[in-house]
């Protein structure tokens, strides 16, 4: 009896006390949205060079060239000198001058034993086609002006007449990758050269075929 009371002490308090109800869970907010990722660069301004720009490679050559050309309906030798700045391995732009006659070159002339030397150049504008084949493709025209003169043979230094006329020279070309800064190009065209009608009473057809075999070097 003695020990039966302090055990139903217990046991009353026990009984009377609530019992604790289990912690709710608690939930934290999730972000619906699909997390954004930014690409490296996405957010710079779009420029002429940089990862996101036009100009991603740049590369250039010169190319001495020797090839033949008709000139006033007789043929004639053609020797010159090219070179240019090529953009991403498929544009090029730069300048091209060239030199045909010498001594050997005659042409018709209201003068008797009459010999012709001259030249022409300027702008040099060129499309590259699969520049990193081994044998690839090349458009390019030349845009400028030339200058003919006439001389006796006597008289070869002197240049009184001088016959002066616009060039517009397309050309189309095949090159080879000889090395990794040497090329060779074979190519042929037409030159439209209407002579300049301030230039004197003899005006020599200066359109005509073209052909020129060339050796470039540089950097592609």
């Amino acid at each position: 009896m003695t020990f039966a009371l302090p055990l139903l002490f217990v046991s009353s308090i026990a009984i009377a006390a609530p019992a604790e109800s289990p912690a709710a869970p608690v939930f934290e907010p999730v972000d619906a949205s699909p997390a954004l990722v930014t690409a490296p660069g996405a957010d710079e301004p779009t420029t002429l060079t940089g990862s996101r720009g036009f100009l991603k490679q740049s590369g250039w050559y010169i190319a001495p060239n020797f090839g033949a050309t008709t000139l006033d309906g007789h043929l004639s030798s053609l020797v010159g000198l090219r070179g240019g700045w090529l953009i991403n391995r498929q544009f090029g732009i730069g300048l091209a001058g060239n030199a045909f006659g010498w001594d050997s070159a005659q042409i018709d002339s209201p003068r008797p034993n009459t010999r012709v030397d001259g030249g022409y150049g300027g702008l040099l504008l060129q499309y590259v086609i699969a520049s990193d084949k081994l044998v690839h493709g090349t458009i390019d025209a030349t845009i400028g002006g030339g200058a003919l003169c006439a001389n006796a043979v006597e008289n070869r230094r002197e240049c009184k007449d001088a016959v002066t006329f616009f060039v517009f020279e397309p050309t189309a070309n095949v090159e080879l990758n000889v090395t990794s800064f040497m090329r060779v190009a074979l190519g042929g065209g037409y030159r439209f050269a209407p002579v300049d009608d301030r230039s004197g009473p003899y005006k020599p057809a200066m359109s005509g075929f073209v052909t020129r075999a060339s050796l470039e070097f540089g950097q592609f």
